[in-house]
């Protein structure tokens, strides 16, 4: 697995991810009255992110040029479409909601945040899930499954760290 190809495939994620976390930092730091200018730069994250996952779609990516990870993430046209419709969502939702929230005085900066987490959710769950439907649809698994192949240790050190968080 070629890591560089798998970090190109996640790009989006990695983004959403990242602005996420900085849009988190800076309403902690400043506070409600930032919250429009974090919401418009929550809008603009996501139609980056969408203009990131455009090209796989319009161009009907398919293969294994499409798979990351060892086949536990796929960016092809049926993710892509999938991803592009959460992105659409995300960003209609926080453009209609400023209006509401200032009308009943519960606007916050911590929502558009929220939203982008939520959006990250959404995108890495079809991501994971989207070879998945596709093995379903045309019943047949993957290369991976078929060659049994076992993960290498990279790939089970965090899912052995991530079980051990969540027992303990």
């Amino acid at each position: 697995m070629d890591w560089s190809h798998s970090l190109r495939l996640t790009a989006p994620e990695l983004l959403l991810s990242l602005s996420g976390l900085t849009l988190l930092l800076i309403a902690a730091w400043v506070g409600d009255k930032a919250s429009r200018a974090i919401t418009w730069a929550a809008v603009a994250v996501l139609a980056a992110c969408a203009v990131l996952v455009a090209p796989a779609l319009c161009s009907g990516a398919a293969g294994p040029d499409t798979v990351a990870f060892y086949d536990q993430f796929r960016a092809d046209a049926f993710a892509s479409f999938a991803k592009l419709l959460v992105y659409a969502a995300a960003g209609a939702s926080l453009i209609v909601a400023p209006a509401f929230f200032e009308r009943v005085r519960a606007m916050r900066a911590e929502y558009p945040v929220l939203v982008i987490f939520a959006a990250l959710n959404s995108v890495l769950s079809l991501a994971y899930y989207a070879p998945l439907v596709n093995a379903c649809y045309r019943k047949e698994p993957s290369a991976v499954v078929q060659r049994g192949a076992a993960l290498p240790g990279s790939m089970l050190l965090p899912l052995v760290v991530l079980s051990l968080a969540v027992v303990v």
